[in-house]
C-alpha cells in the first residue's frame, strides 16, 4: 500500500532495503501502554462531513455538536473555534488547507500534559483530512505535517487516551500516502513510527494500522 511493487531487476536491492527498514523499525521503542484504555469511553466520534464548495469545517462541526453536552464534543468544538479565530485574525480563508495548517501548528505547540486538548486536535485533524483534497495541500505542508505527527507519536505523552493515539496514527498513515513514496528520506521516520504501532497492545490502535496496510 505504501509504494509501488519492485521490478524483477530490483529484487535484490528491494530485499536489502526491506531488511534495513525492519532493522530501523526494530530499534524504535515499542509504544508503551499501562493496561488501562484511558479515554476509551470518551473517544471523540469522527463523522464524515459532507461539505459543499466553500463550506466551513468549523461551522459544520458546530452545527453537528453545538447542542451536545458530551465533554469530548465540547472540546472538539472549542478547538475548531480556536482554529477558526486564528485564521480570521490572520485574514486567511476558512478552507480545509487553512484549518490543516492551523491544527498542525497547534499539535506541534500543544502542552503534552493536556490530554483533552490533544484528543480534540487529533480528532479534528482526522475529520479534516478526508475533506482536504490532495492537491490543496502542498508537498511542503504534507512533509511538515508528517514530521510533526511522527515526532509526536515517536514519544507520545504517558497515558494518552487511545482515541487520540488512533486518530494520530490514522492521520499519519493518510498523510504518508501523499508523500513521494520513492524518497526513502521522506518516508523513513513515519514508516518506522507506523510499524512500531503494529505491536501496540491496544486493539483499536493495531486495528487502525491493519486497515492502513490493507
Amino acid at each position: 500500500m505504501f509504494g509501488p511493487s519492485p521490478s524483477p531487476s530490483s529484487c535484490e536491492a528491494t530485499s536489502n532495503s526491506q531488511a534495513m527498514k525492519q532493522k530501523d523499525a526494530a530499534e524504535l521503542p515499542v509504544p508503551q501502554w499501562d493496561g488501562d484504555e484511558e479515554g476509551e469511553e470518551d473517544e471523540i466520534s469522527q463523522p464524515v462531513l459532507d461539505l459543499g464548495r466553500g463550506s466551513d469545517v468549523c461551522k459544520a462541526l458546530m452545527d453537528r455538536y453545538a447542542k451536545s453536552s458530551a465533554p469530548q464534543h465540547r472540546h472538539l468544538c472549542a478547538s475548531a473555534a480556536a482554529m477558526r479565530s486564528i485564521l480570521q485574525e490572520e485574514g486567511l480563508p476558512l478552507t480545509p488547507p487553512g484549518y490543516f495548517a492551523a491544527v498542525i501548528t497547534a499539535i506541534r505547540d500543544a502542552d503534552t500534559a493536556d490530554h483533552d486538548a490533544i484528543s480534540a486536535l487529533s480528532a479534528f485533524l482526522a475529520i479534516l483530512l478526508p475533506v482536504a483534497p490532495a492537491r490543496s495541500l502542498t508537498p511542503k505542508m504534507v512533509k511538515d505535517a508528517v514530521l510533526v505527527i511522527a515526532t509526536f507519536l515517536r514519544d507520545p505523552p504517558s497515558r494518552l487516551p487511545t482515541g487520540a493515539v488512533r486518530s494520530m496514527v490514522k492521520s499519519l498513515g493518510g498523510l504518508v500516502l501523499r508523500l513521494d513514496l520513492e524518497d526513502w528520506n521522506e518516508v523513513k521516520l513515519p514508516m518506522e513510527v507506523l510499524l512500531s504501532f503494529t505491536v501496540d497492545k491496544r486493539p483499536k490502535v493495531t486495528t487502525s494500522i491493519a486497515i492502513l496496510i490493507d
